[in-house]
């Protein structure tokens, strides 16, 4: 079994990386959810996401080879973003507190912060999300295998109003909820709504978290229903 997983950094590491530390209390070993998904089904894990990265990039970069060569994989998780992430195929990671950064320099980043400053319009980018997903959803997913099993995970709640951002029901493929920064604030530091509470692999440090992860993906490839919604309590 080839499984999938496509979308930013809450999809972007399969292994732990300590660096040569040695694991202790203060270093805990722990398996990543990707990681118990690839054990448990023995599968090949394919395209992890991209830390930072758009919604259009999960379908332009990341996807897109998979179709062109007719190598969709059996399980395809995609973990859809921020709304206001910004595209560029060799940047790939203008997420909003990046591009605010003046550690950021070049004409690229420039013009990706006078976008923030000037134009940027929140309905409008509401609008174009919901353009772009109705048009994947609707044209690019129906062109997948029948057999192949298409899991929906959502990144984030609003930063401010503590809501998810679910910008669209998903008509092909089943959908899971709620966001996964409302697994990664479970230790209690919302830090108002970033994940920037837990910095750990995936944004979800320890056993615990990715444990309900893992359990909410095993479920929805178990159970598959194309259209389903599944809203897990925490």
């Amino acid at each position: 079994m080839k499984i999938g997983f496509f979308g930013d950094s809450f999809c972007a590491t399969l292994d732990k990386d300590w660096g040569g530390w040695p694991t202790n209390d203060i270093w805990p070993t722990y398996e990543t959810y990707i990681k118990k998904i690839q054990k448990h089904y023995q599968a090949e894990i394919v395209n992890i996401g991209q830390g930072g990265s758009s919604i259009y990039d999960s379908i332009l970069i990341q996807l897109t080879p998979f179709i062109q060569e007719k190598r969709i994989p059996d399980v395809c998780v995609f973990v859809w973003t921020s709304k206001d992430r910004l595209f560029h195929p060799d940047i790939r990671h203008m997420c909003f507190s990046q591009v605010m950064s003046e550690s950021n320099t070049g004409p690229e980043w420039d013009a990706a912060r006078q976008y923030f400053r000037y134009l940027y319009s929140d309905e409008l980018v509401e609008l174009q999300t919901k353009g772009v997903l109705s048009y994947f959803d609707n044209t690019i997913l129906p062109l997948f295998p029948k057999e192949t099993k298409i899991i929906h995970l959502w990144s984030f709640h609003h930063m401010w109003r503590y809501t998810a951002e679910y910008h669209y029901r998903w008509k092909n493929g089943l959908e899971i909820r709620p966001a996964l920064s409302l697994v990664s604030s479970l230790d209690g530091n919302i830090n108002g709504g970033s994940v920037l509470n837990d910095p750990d692999w995936n944004h979800l440090g320890g056993e615990k978290k990715n444990e309900i992860v893992f359990n909410w993906i095993q479920n929805a490839i178990d159970n598959y229903s194309t259209g389903k919604l599944i809203t897990n309590e925490l």
